[in-house]
Order: structure tokens, then C-alpha cells, then sequence
């Protein structure tokens, strides 16, 4: 049995970068958890919890709270089909590639929005 090494390499090339993305990803969650003194997932958790969310809500202007809403609501239903995402064809990878790319600029532009406004009370 034989190998083409520059087939073998192309092989290789993808791998290698979903090695890469994940390191950036961990090395965000780090930095993240550094500054902010506690886990991501706990967070997010007490971001997303019914009580601050109906909090925030009342804060911000409601086109920009829906915005958040729907950009989360998205996310949770695009990140369900991310879990065998190896096993998806590729014209539904090329789909789901899309939808996170669409949800990340939306919440980026809730982003910027929330920053704009300065600090806000939450009761």
C-alpha cells in the first residue's frame, strides 16, 4: 500500500485547522474566565436566566433587546445541529457555516449597541 503524501497532507490541512480554531476558542474562554473571575458557562447561565433576562429588558430599548433574543434563540437552535455536524452533508455544513456567521455579526451589532449606551442598573 502506498501513500500520496501531498493527498495525505491535504488530508491533514483541515484538521489542522479546526486544531487551531479550537485553541483560539479555549484561549477566549481563558481570558474571559482571567478577567471576570468565574467559568464562562456560569456566565452565560446567570446572563441568560429568566430573572436578569426580564431584568434587561426593561434597561434597553426593546428593538435591541429583541435583537439579543433573537440572535440567542437562533443560536440555540443552530448549535442543536452542530452536534454531529461530521456526518452532515456538505452543502448543510455550508448552511450551518452561514446561520453562525449571520447570528455572530447580529449579536456583534448588539454588541456595539450595548456598548454605546454606557452602564445601565439592573435592579
Amino acid at each position: 500500500m502506498s501513500i500520496q503524501m501531498d493527498k495525505f497532507a491535504k488530508g491533514l490541512t483541515p484538521m489542522i485547522e479546526m486544531v487551531k480554531v479550537f485553541s483560539r476558542i479555549l484561549n477566549e474562554v481563558a481570558e474571559f474566565e482571567e478577567v471576570e473571575g468565574r467559568r464562562l458557562d456560569e456566565a452565560l447561565n446567570d446572563l441568560l436566566n429568566p430573572k436578569r433576562l426580564a431584568e434587561f429588558s426593561k434597561q434597553i430599548p426593546p428593538d435591541v433587546f429583541g435583537e439579543f433574543m433573537a440572535a440567542i434563540m437562533k443560536l440555540a437552535v443552530t448549535m442543536a445541529k452542530t452536534q454531529n455536524f461530521m456526518q452532515l452533508p456538505l452543502d448543510e455544513k455550508r448552511k450551518l457555516a452561514s446561520e453562525l456567521e449571520e447570528i455572530a455579526i447580529s449579536l456583534e451589532k448588539v454588541v456595539e449597541k450595548l456598548r454605546g449606551m454606557g452602564k445601565v442598573k439592573l435592579e
